[in-house]
């Protein structure tokens, strides 16, 4: 069964890539070159879909990503094959009308793929539990319906325009128009069913799948801003879509196939900046646009529309650093400037006036530099360890580093990562080592005063005991 499966993917992978060169060829002899992109995004699903049906052979996410990547390449290349057949007839292309119906009738199955079926089964391939099988069907059940009722009901096709769909069959319109209409309901539970489910799994999961539902996150958030500017900036919409169609398989491959998943902070991070850095960019050149439409009374001319887009990219450069430091910050606060979270330790031990507040301040001071849920100091003493400070909750693991006053254990500095699961950067490790040696003095001073205080206690104690034995 795995050869079977194997070989499977395989032939998607050839059949996509064979596409893709073909939809490459008449891209360029026709002067859209650019719809070429659709079929390369299939050729990376139908990659990522193989890798996985070899190195995860239960995994139902690889197969269902070969299916997918079929049916793209289906719409994308059929669709730029049948307008090239249609535009220039001298080629003799084969099957023009034929492959612009198969294109037609592949968007559906493409669009309930991996709108309906692929997001109640990431990132193992199976349903959530037994009862969410019900939605599973109902995903399969709206693709089976809708292209059999699109594909053979009387219409036009959208990508020959002007030509009747030649595969109706009249005769049972009534039909047809009866699956077409069951089938949006099934499709809009199916829809849903993929939110709740991927809410569900981010509420119940932890470590490895957590990571890999934010990897699935991360492929999804690339669409928004595209789509947005979908009216406004329509080439700038459909380049922006293209690359994200390229980059969302990628991503969903990190994530099924486990490899370097926890590096997700740099994608986030970068993804984040420049999602914001084009979404002001578009608006800065938007707002030059209408601007000189006012000033001129009038539509901008083409000169005006360039002058336009070159200001809002020499902005582009200042503004991605300005984006990018606010990102960082946001996300792990002043991991990227050691200094900044050396000064706050300090001044927060410059300020504390008595020792009992200053290892809190120190542990809430790393809590809030760091983005951590957690922090805490334990000392050493002749009794053993003891808890002196924490602040938040802990977070799955707990990593210690330990603070030194002249060569001698004094405590340890105790911190959670950010999310279960999620080891703490390389950064952060060195940042929190250093910040443990500078605190280590603190803590030899506060573990004095406590001995001092005990010893105080004690000798107090003394007394007492001594004028009662001889009151007696």
């Amino acid at each position: 069964m795995q050869r079977v499966g194997r070989a499977a993917a395989a032939s998607a992978v050839a059949v996509t890539a064979g596409s893709w060169l073909l939809a490459v060829v008449l891209g360029a002899a026709g002067g859209h070159l650019g719809d070429a992109l659709m079929g390369l995004s299939a050729v990376a699903f139908a990659v990522v879909g193989a890798l996985v049906v070899w190195q995860r052979p239960g995994n139902g996410i690889g197969p269902l990503f070969c299916a997918g990547a079929v049916s793209l390449t289906v719409l994308g290349v059929g669709g730029l094959y049948a307008r090239y057949a249609a535009a220039h007839p001298s080629a003799g292309l084969p099957a023009g009308v034929f492959v612009s119906w198969r294109a037609d009738a592949a968007a559906l199955p493409t669009m309930g793929m991996f709108a309906g079926i692929i997001p109640q089964v990431f990132p193992d391939g199976r349903p959530l539990s037994r009862r969410w099988r019900h939605t599973l069907w109902a995903g399969w059940a709206f693709i089976v319906l809708a292209t059999l009722g699109n594909a053979l009901t009387p219409q036009r096709l959208e990508s020959v325009p002007g030509r009747d769909n030649p595969y109706a069959i009249t005769a049972l319109d009534g039909l047809w128009a009866t699956m077409i209409a069951l089938s949006a309901p099934l499709g809009l539970l199916a829809l849903c069913a993929g939110l709740v489910t991927l809410v569900l799994r981010w509420r119940r999961s932890g470590g490895d799948e957590r990571q890999q539902l934010k990897w699935f996150l991360a492929g999804v958030s690339l669409f928004p801003v595209p789509l947005l500017l979908h009216d406004a900036l329509p080439v700038v919409s459909d380049v922006l879509i293209s690359v994200a169609l390229l980059v969302m398989p990628v991503l969903l491959g990190v994530a099924v196939l486990r490899y370097r998943l926890y590096d997700l902070d740099l994608v986030v991070r970068r993804a984040a900046a420049y999602a914001v850095v084009s979404a002001l960019v578009a608006g800065i050149y938007l707002a030059i646009v209408a601007m000189v439409e006012a000033a001129v009374g009038g539509h901008a001319t083409q000169a005006e529309h360039v002058a336009a887009a070159v200001a809002a990219a020499a902005a582009f450069q200042p503004l991605r650093a300005l984006v990018q430091r606010t990102v960082d910050e946001v996300f792990y606060g002043d991991r990227l400037r050691p200094y900044e979270a050396m000064n706050r330790i300090g001044r927060q031990l410059e300020h504390a006036v008595l020792p009992d507040t200053v290892l809190p301040g120190v542990v809430t001071a790393v809590t809030d530099a760091l983005r951590l849920p957690y922090a805490a100091v334990e000392l050493l003493d002749e009794t053993g360890w003891s808890m002196a400070a924490e602040h938040g909750r802990p977070a799955g693991t707990v990593e210690e580093f330990p603070m030194t006053y002249q060569a001698e254990r004094v405590g340890r500095l105790l911190v959670s990562p950010r999310a279960p699961g999620q080891p703490l950067h390389m950064s952060d490790r060195r940042l929190l080592v250093d910040l443990a040696r500078q605190v280590g003095v603190a803590a030899h001073a506060v573990r004095a005063s406590l001995a001092l205080q005990r010893s105080r206690v004690a000798l107090v104690s003394a007394r007492e005991e001594e004028r009662r034995r001889l009151r007696r």
